[in-house]
């Protein structure tokens, strides 16, 4: 199975080269970051991250894309989603620029996507001291973020 890593970066050069080091030896094929910075400087300091991981060979092919705006997680995703490098992929890890990837965590998404004969499968999300994050429902009439969904 190829798979395919989408990360989104805003102006944090710094935070998308930890995301990237992190998926080292997890089986990821091609790593695609979508730049929403549109803003020179720190796309530069983003070229120098991805230079200096690229002569490290991280072990997967690895793609800048720059939109000439900030297209937001979503449009961003879909522009990644696009490239021609992703049409030969198989499954996708959707991340933002700031998580960092745990040992054996693309192994064991595979594994429970072909297991269950899934078509989405997502990782448990734990802060940096390993604490499991809750789940949070949002209300979109008040706009408010709770631990259980409330009507409407």
């Amino acid at each position: 199975m190829k798979i395919c890593a989408v990360i989104l970066d805003y102006r944090g050069a710094e935070k998308t080269g930890k995301c990237l080091l992190s998926l080292v030896g997890q089986g990821i094929d091609t790593v695609l970051i979508v730049d929403n910075s549109a803003d020179r400087r720190a796309g530069a300091a983003l070229d120098n991250t991805v230079q200096d991981l690229r002569r490290s060979a991280p072990g997967y092919e690895l793609h800048v894309l720059r939109p000439a705006v900030n297209l937001g997680f979503a449009r961003g995703v879909n522009l990644a989603l696009g490239h021609h490098a992703a049409l030969a992929c198989d499954a996708f890890l959707l991340l933002n620029n700031d998580a960092t990837a745990m040992p054996h965590m693309v192994s064991r998404l595979v594994d429970t996507l072909v297991e269950r004969d899934a078509d989405l499968v997502a990782p448990a999300i734990v802060d940096a001291g390993g604490r499991r994050q809750p789940m949070l429902w949002y209300q979109r009439f008040f706009g408010l973020l709770t631990a259980a969904p409330l009507p409407a």
